[in-house]
């Protein structure tokens, strides 16, 4: 929820970031709601397109909170647990590392 409320804030639509990531608007509503993970070149351009320090997207660490939300009217609490957010992160850097393998 704190990518919808910064972009929320910057009066920019659920459209305009899918562009910015060039995905989906279905898939980037998935990140607002926790559904997904973003990438890290994906938390990169959100974070300089909505103007926030990327390290607060990591500082929600030790707290798993259960959906209770209604994603039909977009209320709802989700908080990834760290142990998902560190996987994610190490199999995006993974992926990386592989691809700049490749380019060498």
């Amino acid at each position: 929820m704190l990518i919808k409320n910064l972009r929320e804030n910057k009066n920019i639509s659920r459209e305009q970031a899918a562009d910015w990531l060039s995905i989906a608007v279905s898939t980037y509503k998935k990140i607002e709601y926790g559904e997904r993970l973003p990438s890290l070149r994906e938390i990169e351009t959100l974070s300089e397109k909505l103007d926030f320090d990327p390290s607060i997207l990591f500082k929600l660490s030790g707290t798993t909170i259960v959906n209770h939300g209604d994603y039909s009217t977009g209320t709802g609490n989700v908080i990834i647990n760290d142990k998902e957010l560190i996987i994610a992160l190490t199999e995006s850097l993974d992926k990386l590392a592989k691809a700049l393998d490749r380019l060498k």
